[in-house]
């Protein structure tokens, strides 16, 4: 699903029902990618306390947050990886945990900055559409 079909989709659902597909995107997306609840609240910019409220099952997220939108992103930057690596978990934190020479370094750190995650989705999403 291409970062436009995501957010429509998004869209879509009601307030309760966005609330939980995120949640439960995000805390898929983290656990495939690798990403602890440190690292997932520093993409977030939250404490880390909110992200394991999140995995106990708590939508602790806001629509319209930058927290929400940094969420959406790194949902998507799982989304392509997962559709390039054909669903290969440890392809994908193999990935995650390898200097990658076009994004100017490992994608695990890239992604703690709001430059590095969008980088990081651009690259993958260009990538998915040559496959």
């Amino acid at each position: 699903m291409t970062g436009s079909e995501y957010s429509k989709w998004i869209n879509a659902l009601g307030v309760s029902e966005k609330l939980d597909a995120i949640r439960i995107a995000l805390v898929r997306a983290a656990d495939r990618l690798g990403l602890d609840n440190e690292e997932v609240a520093g993409t977030l910019g939250v404490h880390r306390g909110m992200i394991r409220s999140m995995r106990e099952g708590w939508p602790s997220l806001t629509d319209g947050q930058k927290a929400w939108e940094l969420a959406v992103l790194l949902v998507r930057l799982h989304n392509a990886l997962d559709s390039i690596m054909g669903e290969d978990k440890i392809a994908m934190q193999s990935w995650m945990q390898t200097e990658n020479k076009v994004l100017g370094g490992i994608p695990r750190e890239l992604v703690q900055t709001v430059h590095g995650l969008v980088n990081a989705v651009d690259y993958l999403e260009s990538r998915l559409q040559r496959v």
